[in-house]
């Protein structure tokens, strides 16, 4: 028995069609509709803003699935073996870089400029590893000398340290470009997708987003996390969601990422493993002079932020959601890596 389905309003959404022996689809416009078999088997993917019908040749009754714009993470699979996820970060808060234990208040930067609106965004599970860095910048192992050669332990999982904030965000060959080149392929490739992320395109994270993610997003307030994950304030505490050198349980190297507890959002080592570059921008529309942004709300060009703290640090304070440190633009340093933004 044949069955045509009007999906005239699909928009992207993900059809689930388990056991479909067949199909004919007219299509037209700019939405997508993807059409799913048993397992990942991908039996369709029409970029379209209607299918004017679907025609199953068993009878069958489709489950409209999860509309992308629901979704709260996505895969980015660079290859077979090479795959990440970024956690969407619910925003439209006015967050200011204060949290408990810190020095810093908003009284001590000039014109309010500790506080900025964090609107929705994305950013990544983990640190940005190895494995992924060598997909991306097509490499496969690590030079003797310049950017990636002092890495303090080697392999896919850990997370990729010795960049500059030069080499992820400057030039024409540089990280950012690269996987940036990639993601518009998947994109192409994947209508949910590109339904998903829309324009977005891989950046590093501002400082506010950083620590709102850091913090647990949205209820940041009630979570009052010391260490990303943790409301504690003591070594104990801090080595449930941290690599670090805090006595008495010292850090010895580097770990893979993920080897300690998540936040309330699924993030991971954003206290530890490695201290991360964030993209020296107050937020995107608000200032347009790359920097560190110093606490009296004045800017210092050269720099750019680093966040979170590193396995080799042993003051226990260098790990809260709130300290901020910073590092020339062409640093590169055996505990520094970065996280990914969209």
């Amino acid at each position: 028995m044949k069955k045509n389905f009007n999906f005239k309003k699909a928009a992207a959404a993900a059809i689930v069609a388990a056991g479909v022996a067949g199909f004919t689809a007219t299509v037209s416009g700019e939405e997508y509709v993807k059409i799913m078999g048993t397992g990942d088997e991908v039996l369709g993917a029409y970029p379209a803003a209607s299918v004017s019908y679907i025609e199953f040749t068993e009878d069958y009754t489709p489950d409209p699935g999860i509309d992308p714009a629901d979704l709260k993470s996505v895969e980015i699979a660079l290859s077979d073996n090479v795959k990440f996820k970024m956690i969407k970060v619910e925003g439209g808060v006015d967050y200011t870089l204060t949290s408990t234990g810190t020095a810093l208040t908003a009284t001590a930067w000039a014109g309010g400029k500790a506080t900025k609106r964090v609107e929705d965004f994305w950013i990544g599970e983990f640190q940005v590893t190895q494995g992924v860095w060598k997909e991306v910048m097509g490499i496969t192992q690590f030079p003797t000398s310049g950017a990636g050669s002092s890495q303090s332990a080697v392999g896919n999982d850990y997370p990729m340290a010795y960049v500059s904030w030069n080499d992820i965000s400057t030039g024409t060959d540089c990280f950012l470009v690269k996987i940036n080149a990639r993601l518009k392929e998947l994109k192409a490739s994947d209508p949910v997708l590109a339904a998903a992320l829309g324009d977005r395109e891989f950046r590093l994270p501002s400082e506010w987003e950083w620590e709102y993610a850091a913090a647990g997003g949205k209820d940041y307030a009630d979570l009052k996390y010391y260490y990303s994950g943790t409301t504690g304030s003591t070594a104990a505490a801090l080595q449930t969601v941290a690599v670090n050198s805090v006595s008495p349980n010292k850090a010895t190297s580097v770990a893979e990422v993920g080897s300690k507890a998540p936040n309330a959002l699924g993030l991971y080592d954003m206290s530890g493993n490695v201290y991360e570059w964030c993209s020296g921008l107050g937020y995107p529309g608000y200032e347009n002079t790359p920097g560190y942004l110093k606490n009296d709300g004045t800017w210092e060009s050269s720099n750019r932020p680093n966040r979170g703290g590193s396995w080799g640090y042993t003051d226990a304070s260098i790990f809260r959601v709130s300290f901020r440190d910073y590092n020339t633009s062409s640093s590169r340093y055996f505990n520094l890596g970065f996280r990914l933004a969209l």
